[in-house]
């Protein structure tokens, strides 16, 4: 894994909003490796793709399209989710649980 972060397109600029920052580049190591995992909805910059991208999602179940100011994220472990300017705002479906940017509001993951 360590030489992965010599590898990632982003390592040399930093911005908190809305991103590159350090959960983009958590989600860019679980895409890489193909590990599954649903990141917090209060995690800034987990979904930045830059200024337009597509991609799977960090759960590899779904799919996501996100800009800077608006995105969408669809999938079985994902749920549906609509992110405005970073912030989350969906639905899980599999746990059932509303996405907020304060958390998750219902069963525990």
């Amino acid at each position: 894994m360590g030489e992965a972060s010599s590898e990632y397109p982003k390592r040399d600029t930093y911005l908190v909003w809305p991103g590159p920052n350090s959960n983009t580049y958590i989600a860019w190591i679980l895409r890489e490796s193909k590990a599954a995992a649903d990141l917090h909805p209060m995690g800034i910059g987990k979904d930045y793709l830059g200024f337009f991208g597509v991609r799977t999602s960090t759960t590899q179940t779904g799919i996501q399209c996100e800009s800077p100011f608006l995105g969408l994220k669809v999938g079985l472990l994902d749920g549906l989710e609509v992110h405005i300017f970073g912030l989350t705002f969906g639905v899980d479906i599999l746990r059932p649980a509303i996405k907020t940017p304060l958390g998750r509001l219902g069963l525990p993951k």
